[in-house]
């Protein structure tokens, strides 16, 4: 059992916002808002990743490549056609840039990957997307941040930043770069091979992957375990996108290509996981986190992210 002093954590005791984890949902499937539809071809999708590991394994880098490699293509991102014009506009990075950095730096206590320099930039694009690089390179449109689709809190704000660590967590931005660079050939350039990862497609797996890691990721740092079935439910019942990556992402592009070099795996590797079948595995992972006694309160956030003041410093 934690100690009674670490289940407030760094939220005090006159907070708003908050949420009781006795109020988390206690069943899974009784209190269910979404349906996992069932996946045929997952039993395929399971066989074709240990594949792209394997791959992956075969070319694996050390975190001292790795670092490079993301210091190269963060230099790259500019003159790369999907982000060209719209990297890190000074009126996006004077609003957001500073809040997300906050943000990142605490969830990344968190990581298990230590001594990363995590570093986020802004792509001024209406979608709701993030993507990550090797090394630390966190990309983040604005529609994520304000406008129709945009987050509603900084808990869901934290799980969508928290997907992302999680995809630098467990290397799939390399995977992605490796499988890009294969495509492309040897001799191309790097803003060349980061456009590529933009437009593959993702791999439903290491999308699960991340999302489940993510959310914890958020849960640790004391955000509403419960913000991400949110989240994934609105965009079901509204019909938005597929969420980070659904366009295409560095972390989820192996899928993509293996097709390309296999053929027809494309159609079975390249589905990202709907909004309703994220929305159903995050409510598990709520329910999940009820039982956990680490905390006993986590934080929502809605004022804090109209303020750009991350809840670890000013709790609203």
């Amino acid at each position: 059992t934690a100690p009674a002093a670490s289940r407030t954590g760094w939220i005090p005791a006159n907070a708003r916002q908050v949420r009781a984890r006795s109020d988390l949902p206690a069943d899974a499937q009784a209190a269910a808002p979404c349906v996992e539809a069932a996946n045929p071809i997952a039993l395929t999708k399971s066989v074709a990743v240990v594949g792209e590991r394997q791959l992956r394994d075969a070319t694996r880098l050390s975190d001292t490549e790795e670092a490079a490699l993301g210091d190269r293509l963060e230099r790259s991102a500019p003159a790369a056609a999907p982000f060209r014009g719209r990297w890190d506009r000074p009126d996006d990075v004077a609003r957001w840039q500073g809040y997300l950095r906050d943000l990142v730096g605490h969830l990344a206590q968190h990581s298990e990957r230590k001594g990363l320099r995590w570093r986020v930039h802004l792509v001024r694009d209406s979608s709701f997307n993030a993507a990550a690089m090797p090394g630390g390179v966190l990309m983040v449109h604005t529609g994520l941040l304000a406008g129709p689709q945009a987050v509603q809190s900084e808990a869901e704000l934290a799980t969508v930043l928290g997907h992302e660590l999680a995809h630098v967590e467990l290397r799939h931005p390399v995977a992605a770069y490796q499988y890009a660079k294969a495509v492309l050939g040897a001799d191309a350039d790097d803003a060349a091979v980061l456009a590529r990862m933009m437009t593959l497609p993702i791999s439903s797996e290491y999308e699960h992957e991340a999302d489940r890691r993510g959310t914890d990721l958020a849960a640790r740092g004391q955000y509403d375990p419960e913000a991400a079935r949110r989240l994934w439910q609105r965009m079901a019942t509204e019909g938005g996108g597929a969420g980070p990556g659904a366009g295409g992402g560095p972390a989820g592009a192996l899928g993509g290509v293996l097709g390309e070099l296999a053929g027809g795996l494309a159609s079975v590797l390249a589905t990202h996981p709907p909004p309703a079948t994220r929305c159903a595995r995050a409510l598990v992972q709520a329910v999940r986190w009820r039982g956990d006694p680490t905390f006993d309160v986590f934080y929502v956030g809605e004022s804090n992210l109209a303020a750009r003041q991350i809840g670890p410093r000013h709790p609203l």
